[in-house]
């Protein structure tokens, strides 16, 4: 079983998909630029949500003219286990939806030459619609977030104000809601 899954959020950093699938950091991570159409991007906290774009109702539009991109990266998952692996990331807030994926040839620069589209997955919203916001994601400041939630944790772990073994059973089933919490108390 191979797949192209297309990411549009945090697991377009090869650490993160290293740290989903457990794989050694030797293990090289390839991401190739993708982009799909017919999508746009909505806020869940941090957390990007894909979702279905709405038909545009302006007549004087073309098809291609109103063409609009959610840009990301595909990886090729190669197993079942790394497909569940990723569904389980992602929660039952997401679910895996077959797209056509305009994948980067390297050709050219940002010519629709540069892309060849083939079809696979990515993960759509699947939670409340009143959940979302309006807003855009940007890999490097979620990275920043991260860092900076677990240096905090780190430091309350090497401080003793934290006993580890229960908290790392916590920091497994509840990071996406951690992280969310402290998106909406800055």
């Amino acid at each position: 079983m191979t797949v192209l899954y297309f990411f549009y959020g945090s697991l377009q950093d090869p650490a993160q998909i290293r740290g989903v699938l457990d794989l050694p950091e030797a293990h090289g991570i390839i991401l190739r630029p993708a982009r799909i159409s017919g999508y746009n991007i909505k806020l869940w906290g941090p957390y990007p949500a894909l979702i279905r774009d709405e038909p545009s109702r302006n007549e004087d539009t073309t098809d291609e003219q109103s063409k609009a991109y959610v840009d990301g990266s595909v990886f090729e998952v190669r197993s079942d286990k790394h497909e569940a692996q990723f569904q389980y990331y992602e929660t039952r807030n997401y679910t895996p939806h077959w797209v056509q994926i305009e994948v980067g040839t390297g050709v050219g620069v940002q010519s629709d030459e540069a892309y060849e589209t083939i079809a696979g997955k990515t993960f759509v919203w699947n939670g409340a619609a009143s959940d979302l916001q309006d807003g855009t994601f940007d890999l490097q400041d979620f990275l920043r977030q991260k860092a900076r939630w677990f240096k905090t944790l780190n430091d309350e772990v090497e401080e003793g104000e934290i006993n580890c073994k229960p908290v790392v059973m916590e920091i497994r089933e509840n990071i996406h809601a951690d992280i969310h919490r402290e998106t909406f108390d800055d």
